[in-house]
């Protein structure tokens, strides 16, 4: 597994910096009887972000690392063949077993970020109507989400990134209620011109 992430961290290194968040007053939302608290973030994009496609080379990062969730899967004894999964609560199981792994062969974090954001953006891709994308501003460039009708975008290795390193946990799955109660109730304020 390591060889195969020392080539692709080199691309993700090259192409990759994080857009600055700043975190507004925790807030709350009730989805299906579930509670979920989280922090409402405002992305600083520069002025005249340019969104463009992704290049060969980070389609095929994103695809290693989808074929890689398998293998993080095994590593920690658990299974992908449930069809009642729910994923985003899949992932922060993941994620929850990565931090609580004492092994010094657990896989590095660039590996985690790598794995669980390009695992939980093809979900989001799959289920809510998001294509990848390279947004470029000037902070740098980032692999985002933006949905194909709505100006919606997320960052979904941003989002693994800063989970390790503010220690959260159950995030995938407030990210993923959060983004489909935007969806729904505010369809009118999101439409693209």
């Amino acid at each position: 597994m390591k060889s195969i992430f020392n080539y692709l961290i080199t691309i993700v290194s090259m192409l990759l910096s994080y857009n600055s968040f700043s975190q507004q007053k925790v807030k709350k939302l009730v989805i299906k009887n579930k509670e979920i608290k989280y922090y409402h973030p405002k992305i600083k994009m520069g002025p005249n972000p340019k969104i463009e496609e992704l290049n060969k080379d980070l389609k095929i990062f994103i695809q290693d690392n989808l074929g890689l969730l398998s293998d993080l899967t095994n590593y920690y004894d658990l299974s992908l063949n449930n069809p009642e999964i729910n994923f985003p609560q899949f992932l922060d199981k993941i994620f929850k077993l990565w931090k609580d792994d004492s092994n010094s062969k657990k896989p590095t974090e660039e590996e985690i970020i790598s794995i669980l954001g390009a695992s939980f953006g093809d979900y989001i891709i799959k289920n809510l109507n998001f294509e990848w994308k390279l947004l470029t501003d000037k902070d740098g460039t980032d692999i985002i989400l933006k949905h194909k009708k709505y100006q919606v975008t997320l960052f979904p290795f941003n989002s693994v990134e800063k989970a390790c390193k503010e220690e959260k946990m159950d995030f995938f799955e407030a990210i993923y209620l959060f983004t489909v109660n935007e969806l729904s109730t505010n369809k009118n304020k999101l439409e693209t011109n």
